[in-house]
């Protein structure tokens, strides 16, 4: 493998971001990313997805650095499926937080680890089409099982709880839990990338944000925070946009995220991260670009 003298640092969101409207990358995306990689750059992933959800998306290309998972929440070895950082909720505050849902007539899907580092997320009842549609998408993930009823216990170690509803139900529901905990967990609430009648209401513990894990990754790759590009679309890559010192949002990113971008690039469609990519490595395969 040859290497760069002068490497340089990117990290993306995935969906609506890196993946298209198919959940997927295009062969000139995986193309780009790999050349770039083999050069010697370093370019990585910030998502609110799993490792086991995101590497079906994501397979092709040849990643070797830490990457950040559940919105910050994990930081993992991709090649060896090994924690290096994780920030978990404590117990009795989720068990409270479960006990809030149940007041508003509904239950999360909860994101769990065990001692030995496997993953399992525990649902009850399927309330709505965006939960049902979040469960195909997952159809074969065996990492999901429908109990009775959730129990969480004190020590155990939880990723995230996440709520799927319509924007009036999540918000009575965020503004109360953010009532009841103030400052001690992070929520974080937005619109579904592909179910776009629905939300996402994620609670996670207060360090597990990109910001924090940005910094973190920066650490491990070596690299001062100033000199990341970083890549998003909606609003959980805030937290990217305060660190990193260069800012890069696809022309369908929320509003809020282009006004504090330092450039906006073609959409998720259009392959606009690798084509940036492309643009600041040198690679020169725009001919070879497939869809």
């Amino acid at each position: 493998m040859s290497s760069t003298v002068n490497p340089k640092y990117f990290l993306t969101d995935l969906d609506g971001t890196l993946l298209n409207s198919s959940a997927g990358l295009s062969d000139y995306t995986i193309r780009v990313l790999n050349e770039a990689l083999t050069a010697g750059h370093v370019i990585a992933f910030a998502t609110a997805r799993s490792l086991v959800s995101a590497k079906p998306q994501v397979a092709q290309v040849h990643w070797r650095h830490p990457v950040i998972l559940f919105n910050g929440a994990l930081i993992m070895d991709y090649a060896n499926n090994q924690v290096i950082r994780g920030y978990f909720v404590d117990g009795k505050m989720a068990d409270k937080a479960l006990s809030i849902g149940r007041m508003f007539g509904i239950t999360p899907f909860v994101y769990l680890m065990s001692d030995d580092g496997r993953e399992e997320v525990q649902y009850e009842n399927v309330h709505n089409d965006g939960e049902r549609g979040y469960l195909q998408s997952r159809a074969n993930d065996p990492r999901f099982r429908r109990v009775d009823a959730i129990a969480v216990a004190p020590a155990a170690r939880i990723m995230a709880l996440s709520y799927i509803a319509s924007h009036e139900k999540l918000e009575s529901l965020y503004e109360t839990l953010r009532t009841q905990f103030g400052d001690e967990i992070h929520l974080h609430f937005t619109q579904d990338t592909y179910l776009r009648e629905y939300y996402f209401l994620e609670i996670s513990h207060l360090s597990a944000n990109k910001r924090s894990a940005l910094l973190t990754w920066a650490s491990l790759v070596g690299c001062d925070p100033a000199k990341i590009t970083v890549f998003g679309d909606n609003l959980n890559d805030l937290g990217l946009f305060a660190a990193a010192g260069q800012r890069v949002a696809v022309a369908n990113a929320h509003p809020d995220l282009k006004a504090l971008a330092d450039r906006v690039v073609a959409g998720h469609d259009e392959d606009g991260v690798a084509r940036y990519i492309a643009s600041k490595t040198g690679f020169r395969g725009m001919e070879f670009r497939f869809s």
